[in-house]
């Protein structure tokens, strides 16, 4: 068995203790000659942790199938000095595949017992928002100007391996080692990318007071990771923008006469003079050649005012100009603004709706 450790003191901004300052981290990855365990088996090992300030790394690698059974017991003694795993895409490939193959080899495997993060799940939601062409670790690493050495893929590797296992020549050798250093390392280098999550989920605050001008209500938000680069969403009635530290989002009122649409219709009537409805209780002191049986299209009461638009019927009552409209509305009070918790929840549901 083959055993690699280098170390990096580049990229030492994006250690993963500013991301999990109580944790022990330590990235994963593993290279395989199929991508099922029943058939395939695994044939390197990488992992990268934090140590005094760098970034270390330790790879193993079977020279030949038998060293499989090897190659995993060395990685789970390894391991036992962490506590939190990071990986790209391993809760669907990695970690399955290391547990049944540690299964066939009668070996204990707990690795369902650490802290997981998987930067796959993590920012799959924003490939629209940050105009990614794939989620590819690759296509992360391109959008974040990381260039890796390598540049062979997975399949290509498979053959490298096999004929490895044959020669033994140092060039393949290092061209394996390459490939799984880069996905390591690479995996530290995007996790900045995270930032974005810790974001979406409502690690900001909003700063100073609201202002109001024009029926656009400007919203400015500070947060403490720093996206590693500018994202900006126009759909109307919102604009978002974030750079750094910072964002704004630009939400556009509406100043008039909306609707407030009754659920239980079946209890009203509707009133075609006074264009309202109003309950069965009231509505039978009105003659009955000016009045009919509500429709839920029509089973409304109208109100003038000021106007926010939600993405969601989360804030009631909510208003809307007609019965079929999507978009609904949330009168803008006072209240509302002395709810820093309601308006946090409002912020979210907009953010989360402009990033699918």
């Amino acid at each position: 068995m083959k055993i690699r450790q280098t170390e990096s003191t580049t990229g030492t901004d994006l250690l993963p203790s500013r991301f999990f300052p109580d944790k022990k981290s330590l990235f994963l990855d593993i290279e395989t000659t199929g991508f099922s365990p029943n058939n395939a088996a695994i044939y390197m090992i990488g992992c990268v942790h934090e140590k005094d300030g760098k970034l270390c790394s330790i790879q193993w690698m079977a020279e030949s199938p038998g060293e499989e059974k090897q190659l995993l017991g060395n990685f789970f003694q390894y391991i036992r000095a962490f506590d939190h795993l990071i990986h790209f895409n391993g809760t669907r490939f990695d970690i399955p595949f290391i547990e049944a193959k540690a299964a066939q080899f009668g070996l204990s495997c707990e690795l369902h017992s650490f802290f997981a993060t998987d930067i796959y799940k993590n920012i799959r939601r924003f490939k629209k928002l940050l105009g990614l062409d794939s989620l590819k670790q690759s296509s992360l690493e391109s959008f974040l100007d990381i260039h890796r050495e390598d540049t062979l893929g997975g399949g290509d590797l498979i053959d490298i391996y096999r004929a490895y296992t044959l020669t033994r020549e140092k060039n393949l050798e290092d061209l394996l080692f390459l490939h799984n250093r880069d996905d390591i390392f690479g995996m530290a280098s995007i996790l900045d990318i995270l930032a974005y999550n810790e974001f979406f989920i409502g690690n900001f605050s909003l700063e100073e007071i609201p202002d109001f001008r024009e029926n656009i209500l400007l919203l400015r938000l500070k947060f403490q990771y720093g996206i590693p680069k500018p994202i900006h969403s126009n759909r109307f009635p919102y604009t978002f923008l974030a750079d750094g530290t910072n964002a704004s989002l630009e939400i556009h009122a509406f100043e008039g006469e909306l609707k407030y649409f009754h659920t239980d219709y079946r209890d009203y009537y509707y009133l075609p003079v006074e264009d309202m409805a109003v309950h069965k209780s009231v509505a039978c002191y009105v003659d009955a050649d000016y009045r009919r049986r509500a429709r839920a299209s029509d089973c409304y009461t109208k109100k003038a005012g000021v106007f926010l638009p939600q993405p969601f019927q989360s804030i009631v009552p909510s208003f809307k100009s007609d019965y079929r409209d999507k978009v609904s509305y949330f009168e803008m009070t006072n209240a509302f603004f002395s709810n820093p918790s309601q308006m946090k929840n409002y912020i979210l549901q907009i953010l989360n709706d402009m990033a699918v």
